[in-house]
């Protein structure tokens, strides 16, 4: 299963480098990969919206498209006010995978996780 997270939008957007970030459970080790699709199967892709309608005056919330590609490909996009707390959790999770794989470039962002979504 391979997850792929894209974040935009937000009062101040993310540089490139960090707005997108994926993980292949594939190449993950076996707790963290049942991990994920645990996560995965928690927030429900299948049955929520694919695309949440931000309210008027919503430019300033980050946006998280999940892109989840298994037997098949699911598409879902959340706004920060949207997404419930399953969401955010794999969210979370994937932006945590991604980062423990991604080589050390001495560049990484000081302070760790600091998004609401």
């Amino acid at each position: 299963m391979k997850v792929t997270l894209t974040q935009s939008g937000g009062f101040a957007p993310l540089p490139p480098a960090l707005a997108t970030v994926a993980v292949d459970s594939a190449d993950l080790e076996p707790a963290d990969a049942a991990h994920l699709a645990g996560l995965v199967d928690a927030a429900h892709l299948d049955t929520r919206p694919r695309v949440s309608a931000a309210p008027p005056g919503a430019a300033d919330y980050r946006t998280s498209t999940l892109t989840v590609t298994d037997r098949r490909t699911v598409v879902v996009e959340v706004t920060e006010l949207d997404a419930d707390p399953a969401f955010r959790e794999l969210v979370a999770e994937v932006k945590r995978l991604a980062r423990t794989r991604a080589p050390k470039t001495g560049h990484e962002p000081e302070g760790g996780d600091h998004d609401v979504v």
